[in-house]
């Protein structure tokens, strides 16, 4: 008989997150396990690590386990005493039961966190070092390859047919480079990207982020939080976009020299690590909208490894909702500059007001949301659901207060409601 302790924790919720497992003979540890998993939840970290914990237990070829966790809930679920109506836990569910199969007699039981210090203890461990901690009198009888093969929190064939090959065919795309560098925005697209690559492989990939005035200080905060978690390799380039003519004059072509500038530096980048290829996370959806900065990419043979696989952004949104990344509802953020009407002069200080500007109103509760800028005029749009509360609640009034003390003369609501791409129209 030998009793596993696990653990699960996410800081946030979803959140950065890892898993920690301990397999006692006695008194005694003959092997624990802990290591981060990436954006999750606490109950995905939970689930993941009773999984691996008991894969640990089938390489030792153990036949008689007495399990123990702190959550209360995982274990009246594995019992059959409440449901599971999450979808991306009752994949993981399924595999749990289907390891419980493989011993002559198992029992889970629930304990109080202060029975379950050592699978707590060594989960901070890997949380607060984002690395691998593995001991044990027994470490090298456990089949590493087969406590990782429960990297990704659910099987690749429950998922629906068409996604199903849209991921084994991204994923033989991504095989054929032997090192990789990923324009890295911590969107919902390059997120994914970079998760898929990091899993295919390994550590020959790295992230690189733009930092400049066009850039939200708020997604730049988010992409070297998300890079941190997710465990690359992660370099940062500061460069000011508007010391380039067409962009800072509005020209209409200003997102294909942006790109150009931006692609050329990460292509010089990619060359001199000895990287075979420069990824984007532009998909199927980006061909619909006006979007000159393709051109860039063609020209400086950069990748479109969700393009050249069909991706759709509903795909990639659904994907990565399957992998527990917190980035699959995430709104779209394009750069400060998509938000200036063509034509119109850009200086920092006009994009330095956006980015307070959205910022204020995002702190109010509003989403999906836009300050367009017209000469000086800004005008807001939101989702249209937004719209009423907005109103009803008089935020109107102290946003229009807000904008115009950053600088803007007039302040105005769209009743449209907020677009994508509105300014190429």
């Amino acid at each position: 008989m030998m009793r596993l302790y696990s653990d699960g924790g996410s800081r946030g919720n979803p959140g950065e997150a890892a898993i920690g497992f301990v397999i006692y003979e006695g008194d005694k540890i003959v092997y624990e396990k802990a290591r981060p998993i990436g954006i999750a939840t606490n109950n995905i970290a939970e689930y993941t690590a009773l999984l691996e914990g008991l894969e640990a237990l089938i390489c030792l070829g153990v036949q008689d386990v007495e399990a123990f966790l702190d959550s209360e809930l995982v274990v009246k679920q594995i019992k059959g005493e409440y449901k599971v109506k999450n979808q991306e836990l009752k994949v993981i569910f399924d595999r749990i039961k289907d390891k419980i199969n493989n011993f002559k007699s198992f029992s889970i039981n629930h304990v109080k966190r202060a029975y379950n210090k050592e699978a707590d203890r060594i989960l901070n461990i890997a949380l607060d070092t984002m690395t691998t901690f593995e001991n044990g009198s027994l470490i090298n009888r456990v089949s590493k390859a087969s406590v990782e093969e429960s990297n990704n929190a659910f099987r690749l064939d429950t998922i629906d047919g068409d996604l199903r090959k849209k991921v084994e065919d991204i994923k033989n795309y991504i095989k054929k480079d032997k090192k990789v560098v990923v324009a890295f925005s911590g969107g919902v697209d390059s997120s994914l990207l970079i998760n898929l690559c990091k899993e295919v492989l390994r550590d020959e990939v790295v992230a690189v982020t733009v930092k400049g005035p066009h850039i939200p200080e708020s997604e730049f905060n988010e992409a070297v939080k998300l890079a941190n978690a997710i465990g690359i390799k992660h370099e940062i380039v500061e460069e000011d976009i508007l010391s380039i003519k067409e962009v800072r004059e509005g020209d209409l072509r200003r997102c294909y020299y942006c790109k150009s500038f931006v692609f050329k530096y990460i292509d010089d980048y990619a060359k001199k690590i000895g990287a075979t290829a420069v990824y984007d996370g532009s998909n199927i959806d980006d061909l619909s909208d006006y979007r000159p900065g393709m051109q860039a990419l063609e020209e400086l043979h950069v990748k479109s490894p969700f393009l050249e696989t069909n991706w759709t952004k509903s795909d990639i949104r659904e994907y990565s909702k399957l992998l527990g990344l917190k980035t699959h509802d995430k709104e779209a953020a394009a750069c400060l500059i998509s938000r200036v009407s063509y034509g119109q002069t850009l200086t920092k200080e006009i994009l330095t007001r956006i980015d307070k500007a959205e910022a204020y109103l995002k702190s109010k509760g509003l989403r999906n949301v836009r300050v367009r800028v017209h000469d000086d005029l800004a005008r807001i749009e939101m989702n249209s659901d937004d719209l009423k509360p907005f109103i009803n609640l008089d935020l109107f009034k102290e946003a229009n207060e807000y904008l115009k003390n950053l600088g803007f003369k007039y302040v105005s609501l769209d009743l449209g409601g907020y677009k994508t791409g509105n300014m190429n129209k």
